[in-house]
């Protein structure tokens, strides 16, 4: 177990919790008691400590967690149980109340920043606008303050970040903005609901560490919710494990996860990646004829020239890359948030418009108007990374999924039949085409993008974190099925996550980005033994790997990759964004493992 644990109070009673949560019932409309969604829910959360709440998506984790803030959905309502939290029921103040509690007392941060951010509004105003509410602060001590918490959740620039709007930022570094915003205002309790989804392994572990200081210098609390136990195991004390709307199991984490008594626990442990089979993965020759090339292409951002006092230089987010994807293989992207992963992905679909370069689908080049895009629509699908905010909150499942069969020529049964196997083919059953995206939980909206782009049965899937945000035992069931529709239909896939035991599971061949460069590339099985870029090992070292002691214990350990040396005279390149990248090339070291260098 790791040592990182949040300190606890010399003022507060270890007796007295900071939160105490008594059977509590959540249902939605007229349910009774034995119709809730949550049922008997009680735990308490001490000062200076941190409890996880892990289970499956649905299981009833975030709508918990929501009726702390008075948060609920339309439609649902505490029936019964209390909330005390520093003295006070929570569930029995007004309106005006809580508001007051919001932010000051009970922070919360969302599993899917971009809903939480105002599109409309450059990010500097949405952070600093609580804390001028709740604190008194003036507006330049709340940018200020904004400005070093950018800085202390790795944001770079942050004076030019300010000026910029959610949509310009990967959903990493959204997330990040979140986490900053919230840590800002010091509330006692707070309330993190998945909020290291979207960040990759390193990063988390700052992120983390970031969030359990605060915890520490103001005595605060923490509600962790999440479906990453390796996260439960490295920061959390407590556990809670929700199965259905129950509490199935709880106690410390040396316990509980260590030695889980209820089947549901194991069943979540067993689904955790473990060492995999990556010799078997296959070589490149076996694969087909080039599906997608990518020769130099490279994308930069254009500064902003509105306004002398707006203006704010250009930004190189992918540097020329070529990159080639054969037929029927499986090609992973790997890389902290903002490295440039998902600003390739979307300028393969034509989403990110080049600045240089050329991409090539099946040895032509990629029209992305007129009648090349009319027809690239359903030969190339993608998965987006947040589900909620690409799916039309106004269209019902049934409509979001048919509408890439849109004159397709097939008559209406024929689309409700195909539509309907796509659904179930992700795991949701046929009532779910009659409901709208907000009814969904966040892994349910997930596979419903899964099944969007797989409906028309494309040649190429890019799909951009497309279980980062399902919980372990319904990621292992989608990749799965991912799997299996890729053996089965034969389509090349692109994948992207940070991830790196599900790039594992499901790669042929790893590519790993830094800041806008591929440092790292080979087949699966080199990238993960014979790791060589210090960039790579880092990655590989901050995500562990499930084991089993020889008295049926579990354990999460680091993964120890041997390096392969690199040629004399050459040293592995280390990239900065503020830097010339001039001199730089790619060696191989042998199978195709090449890795990026520079002269020592």
């Amino acid at each position: 177990m790791s040592t990182q644990r949040a300190a606890r109070s010399i003022f507060s009673s270890p007796d007295e919790p900071l939160l105490k949560l008594c059977d509590t019932y959540i249902g939605f409309g007229t349910s009774t008691l034995s119709e809730a969604t949550v049922r008997r829910a009680s735990l308490e959360i001490r000062p200076g400590s941190v409890a996880a709440l892990v289970g499956e998506s649905g299981s009833g984790k975030t709508l918990l967690a929501k009726s702390l803030l008075g948060l609920l959905p339309q439609g649902a309502r505490v029936l019964s149980g209390s909330a005390h939290l520093l003295g006070r029921d929570i569930f029995r103040l007004d309106a005006t109340e809580q508001r007051a509690l919001r932010g000051a007392e009970v922070g919360l941060i969302l599993q899917e920043p971009l809903t939480a951010l105002n599109p409309a509004l450059k990010i500097g105003r949405q952070m600093t606008e609580a804390l001028v509410m709740h604190s008194g602060s003036s507006n330049d001590a709340a940018r200020s303050e904004a400005m070093r918490m950018l800085d202390r959740v790795g944001i770079d620039r942050p004076t030019t970040r300010m000026g910029q709007y959610p949509h310009e930022f990967s959903g990493g570094m959204r997330q990040r903005i979140m986490i900053a915003a919230m840590l800002m205002l010091k509330p006692r309790l707070l309330i993190a609901d998945e909020p290291t989804t979207a960040i990759d392994a390193q990063a988390q572990r700052e992120v983390m560490a970031l969030m359990l200081g605060l915890v520490r210098e103001i005595e605060a609390a923490m509600l962790l919710i999440t479906h990453d136990l390796g996260v439960v195991v490295d920061y959390a004390d407590s556990v809670f494990v929700m199965e259905r709307g129950e509490l199935v199991e709880s106690g410390q984490v040396a316990d509980c996860l260590v030695r889980p008594q209820h089947e549901y626990t194991r069943r979540l442990l067993s689904a955790l990646p473990g060492e995999r089979a990556v010799e078997s993965a296959s070589p490149v020759s076996d694969k087909g004829d080039p599906c997608l090339q990518l020769k130099e292409v490279s994308v930069v951002y254009p500064g902003s020239r509105a306004w002398p006092w707006s203006r704010r230089d250009s930004f190189p987010a992918l540097s020329p890359t070529s990159l080639t994807l054969h037929r029927g293989e499986v090609l992973s992207l790997v890389g902290e948030s903002g490295s440039g992963k998902t600003t390739l992905a979307r300028s393969v679909v034509g989403l990110a418009p080049l600045s240089k370069g050329e991409i090539l689908f099946d040895g032509a080049p990629m029209l992305h108007s007129g009648m090349g895009r009319r027809r690239l629509a359903s030969a190339i699908q993608m998965v987006f990374q947040d589900p909620y905010s690409s799916l039309d909150p106004r269209w019902r499942v049934g409509d979001i999924v048919a509408e890439p069969l849109r004159g397709s020529g097939l008559s209406q049964a024929q689309i409700k039949q195909v539509v309907l196997d796509s659904l179930a083919a992700c795991g949701l059953q046929a009532d779910y085409v009659e409901r709208f995206p907000h009814a969904l939980s966040g892994g349910q909206r997930q596979r419903v993008g899964i099944a969007r782009a797989l409906v028309v049965e494309p040649e190429l899937v890019v799909a951009d974190e497309p279980v980062s945000a399902l919980d372990l035992t319904v990621q292992a069931q989608i990749l799965a099925l991912i799997q299996k529709l890729q053996e089965d239909r034969g389509f090349s896939l692109l994948f992207i996550s940070h991830d790196l035991s599900v790039v594992e599971q499901i790669s042929d061949r790893v590519a790993v980005m830094r800041n806008g460069r591929i440092v790292e590339r080979g087949r699966t099985k080199d990238i993960f033994k014979h790791a060589t870029h210090p960039y790579t090992k880092a990655l590989l070292r901050a995500s562990p790997v499930l084991g089993i002691d020889t008295d049926g214990a579990y354990r999460l350990g680091p993964r120890q990759p041997q390096a392969r040396s690199v040629p004399q005279g050459w040293r592995c390149a280390e990239l900065a964004r503020d830097k010339f990248d001039g001199g730089l090339k790619e060696i191989d070291l042998g199978d195709g493992h090449q890795v990026l260098v520079e002269e020592a």
